[in-house]
């Protein structure tokens, strides 16, 4: 007959190693990465910054670990690198009325 070995004593650290220590201050450092995007730019930017985010941990995981893309995931991720460079052109001024839209417009009115 055997006698039962006595339980383990629980503790936080018991199944931490070293690879999970790293995981867990990777996101930790990821979610005070986030704070300072949103404190100093808006929402829209955050949104940004978690695709390209994204995007960077999919390259790394490519390279290091030979993980195989879809289609799908690469339109996406064209769709999220022209996305963000259409947020980063200057804002075009949209209030004036350039010359060739008013005569444009006074021949529609003189019919």
């Amino acid at each position: 007959m055997r006698t039962a070995s006595p339980p383990e004593e629980a503790s936080l650290t018991r199944a931490l190693s070293f690879l999970s220590f790293c995981m867990r201050v990777l996101a930790s450092v990821g979610g005070l990465y986030t704070s300072i995007v949103v404190k100093y730019t808006d929402n829209i930017m955050k949104g940004f910054s978690a695709a390209a985010a994204i995007v960077l941990s999919t390259v790394a995981s490519v390279m290091l670990f030979g993980l195989q893309i879809t289609l799908t995931f690469a339109v996406g991720t064209l769709l999220v690198c022209v996305s963000i460079y259409l947020y980063g052109l200057p804002r075009q001024d949209t209030t004036s009325i350039q010359q060739g839209e008013t005569a444009s417009k006074e021949r529609v009115s003189g019919v």
